[in-house]
């Protein structure tokens, strides 16, 4: 699980960068599927992670976290 900080990303169909990535709860592994928390703690979606938690950690660049292709919003009515 992962919280992110830019909510155009759930609203605008844009992939996730690991910039926009505030904390990293849990490990996992590239390529599982994980969920995506607000700031404020609420699960706004879920994706297939092209990073592992690890590689969120210690990337000092913008890198693609989650593809849009590959992301369910719970906001919006799922778009």
């Amino acid at each position: 699980m992962i919280t992110a900080r830019n909510k155009p990303f759930f609203t605008t169909k844009k992939s996730l960068l690991t910039v926009g990535i505030v904390d990293v709860i849990k490990t996992f592994p590239e390529g599982a599927v994980i969920d995506v928390c607000d700031q404020d703690g609420h699960t706004i979606g879920r994706g297939r992670s092209a990073v592992s938690s690890d590689q969120i950690k210690t990337t000092h660049y913008n890198q693609l976290c989650i593809h849009r292709n590959h992301w369910v919003s719970y906001v919006n009515g799922g778009e």
